[in-house]
């Protein structure tokens, strides 16, 4: 069988990948760029399991080829397929799941929920800005990183709101093969997810497998805990302590872009004040930062 595990934003569909195979036993897994790879028995790395092999085609024609190569190959082969900006092309990534359907593919979507950006960190890319630009076509694509962290800090939010409105009507023009999982039944409730797959495809699972594969499956959850507590515990305590003007460095944090924006918007929904920046330049310590509110 071919199964197509998927998301429009990352959410952790490399993880389920892995754990597709790795509960069937699988020894080795099928790559269209390197051919048949030994399975690894922990493929997190720092904020995600990107340490497993996975198939990853960029839009619908790419989709077609992998299919093509995959079918000569084998007949249990997986793979991630994606489309780019997908801000504005739910419609296009419904209608292009459904085609994956009348191909005889199987499809699990992980559905994003939260409202906050927590899977842009977990992918470890922090191109923020350009993604931001993209989102957002009525800015100049050398709008000063100090204006783009203004505008992101208010718009942020909302825009994400609507996009999961949005999304969750595209989502009413699946295939009903189509198997749905929200984000937070992922993160929090694993195991029983993996259970319902494998019901679902008529697959046993390897007993022998469970044992590790639960391990990793914790240390994955602690991962996403950690990134969560950041963004609803940490980034509200920033956002405080630079209100009160208490002393606290926050270098050691390496803030990104996103985390400078984010601090921005909880100063302006819990407290109701403005970072006002002078320059590019974003201090380290809250009571620095507390000189710029408005």
């Amino acid at each position: 069988m071919t199964v197509a595990f998927t998301s429009l934003t990352p959410a952790g569909a490399t993880f389920m990948d892995w754990s597709w195979h790795w509960l069937k036993g699988a020894d080795s897994v099928w790559s269209s760029e390197k051919g048949w790879v030994p399975i690894v028995e922990n493929p997190i790395m720092e904020k995600n399991a990107h340490g497993h092999t996975k198939n990853h085609p960029v839009g619908l024609d790419q989709w077609k080829m992998f299919l093509e190569s995959a079918r000569l190959e084998s007949n249990d082969v997986s793979f991630y397929p994606i489309i780019r900006n997908t801000d504005n092309n739910d419609k296009e990534f419904v209608d292009n799941i459904n085609w994956l359907i009348n191909q005889k593919v199987d499809v699990v979507i992980i559905k994003r929920t939260e409202e906050l950006p927590i899977g842009s960190t977990r992918t470890g890319n922090k191109n923020h800005r350009q993604f931001f630009l993209t989102s957002n076509p009525d800015l100049d694509m050398d709008v000063s990183s100090n204006k783009l962290r203004d505008i992101v800090s208010v718009r942020l939010i909302s825009q994400q709101k609507t996009w999961l409105k949005k999304t969750e009507t595209a989502f009413q023009g699946l295939d009903n093969e189509v198997l749905i999982i929200t984000d937070n039944e992922w993160t929090t409730n694993t195991e029983e997810v993996m259970v319902n797959i494998f019901k679902k495809y008529d697959v046993s699972m390897v007993p022998d497998r469970l044992t590790r594969w639960r391990e990793v499956v914790g240390d994955w959850q602690e991962k996403h805990r950690q990134i969560q507590n950041f963004y609803y515990q940490e980034i509200p305590e920033i956002a405080n302590k630079i209100v009160t003007g208490e002393d606290m460095d926050i270098k050691h944090l390496d803030l990104e872009f996103l985390d400078e924006c984010l601090i921005m918007q909880s100063l302006m929904k819990s407290h109701g004040r403005r970072l006002i920046l002078p320059d590019e330049n974003f201090p380290k310590n809250t009571k620095d930062l507390h000189k710029f509110l408005k």
